[in-house]
């Protein structure tokens, strides 16, 4: 699932992050559309105020200040590529 791998690949690289469950919103839709201005998927990545629908390594890598090896390097113990 891209929430897993999304998660997944900021746990593996320390990255603190708020992992919020669409069941726990009282209006998901409303609430992402809100933050993407329009889209609407899981899951939803927000960085400094800015919103990506789907997994995309590169766009959160880019974000984050991650290097290339960082970004696309298989998480410890996982067997597959992250991103």
């Amino acid at each position: 699932m891209p929430c897993n791998l999304a998660k997944e690949f900021l746990r593996a690289r320390g990255v603190e992050f708020d992992d919020i469950n669409v069941d726990d919103l009282a209006d998901p839709w409303e609430t992402i559309r809100a933050l993407t201005g329009g889209p609407f998927g899981t899951p939803t990545v927000v960085i400094e105020g800015e919103a990506r629908v789907g997994f995309d390594a590169a766009w959160i890598g880019e974000r984050l200040g991650l290097t290339d090896g960082e970004k696309l390097k298989p998480n410890p113990g996982s067997g597959r590529m992250s991103g």
